[in-house]
């Protein structure tokens, strides 16, 4: 004979299975009512609600208002972080004055070391002879190799000693439109200054008469902050120097920041005093 269970009671949803080891049984009435029975299926929405509430954050100092200055301040810091990361490296000085530096680049006429962002660095092409390194690279006859070589400087530097600039008037524009038939030139300062001119990534230029270049194909800067030399004969070039015309005790070699000016003799007595906080002698 088969007898039949009564029906289980039924349990709330809201009941919850408790064991015999739960410590809230050994408690007195009086700590039972202090404790809080947390569900388990509102454990991850207590703990999302906890993130929240430390993430959260109310208008105090250390929120700012958004201005142009504040944005141009982060920009400054990154600028003066590259400027004295990179500038070492690659032998340019900031702000050096015409007093120490009167080298002249052959091309734009510009003074010393340039802007990185502009003409960039003075390389040097002969004895006594400088160009800046954008001046250089972005003359139409000059391109560039996987080694950072320069090639057919010198060709640019003599078609350019006969051609004006389309914006300052002066000779030595070595920057011609890439466009057939539009035979604009310009210094590589003065295309730099034409908002709508365009300056491409296979190193060629596009004047404002040409404004269908695609935005893809251009250039965001001008830096060549890497290792990029005039390709040359160096034989030709030491005989060229030996046979400067001018005198010899005004020339010097310059390696990166370093300048050397003149050959002596150090004895052995002058070791400890042969450098000072500028130079190294005799």
């Amino acid at each position: 004979m088969r007898m039949e269970l009564p029906p289980a009671p039924a349990v709330p949803p809201d009941a919850f299975l408790t064991s015999p080891r739960d410590t809230r049984y050994i408690m007195d009435e009086g700590r039972r009512d202090n404790v809080q029975i947390i569900r388990v299926a509102d454990l991850a929405t207590i703990q999302d609600a906890a993130q929240r509430k430390d993430t959260t954050r109310s208008p105090g100092d250390d929120w700012k208002a958004y201005s142009r200055e504040l944005l141009h301040s982060f920009f400054k810091i990154q600028q003066t972080k590259q400027e004295l990361a990179l500038s070492p490296k690659m032998g340019v000085g900031l702000g050096t004055s015409f007093e120490l530096d009167r080298r002249v680049c052959v091309l734009c006429g510009g003074v010393g070391d340039g802007d990185p962002a502009l003409c960039g660095r003075l390389l040097n092409l002969s004895a006594n002879l400088w160009v800046h390194v954008n001046c250089a690279m972005w003359s139409t006859e000059v391109f560039e190799t996987t080694s950072g070589a320069l090639l057919h400087v010198d060709r640019a530097i003599v078609r350019a000693a006969g051609v004006i600039c389309h914006l300052c008037g002066r000779v030595g524009a070595s920057v011609q439109c890439h466009k057939v038939d539009c035979n604009v030139n310009f210094h590589l300062p003065c295309a730099a200054k034409i908002q709508t001119a365009k300056f491409v990534k296979d190193k060629t230029f596009f004047c404002t008469k040409h404004p269908e270049i695609s935005p893809e194909v251009m250039v965001t800067s001008l830096e060549a902050l890497r290792r990029i030399y005039i390709e040359r004969d160096e034989n030709a070039f030491l005989s060229r120097l030996f046979d400067y015309s001018d005198s010899c005790a005004r020339l010097c070699l310059r390696i990166g920041a370093l300048c050397f000016f003149q050959v002596g003799q150090l004895l052995p007595e002058q070791l400890k005093t042969f450098h000072n906080a500028t130079h190294i002698f005799p």
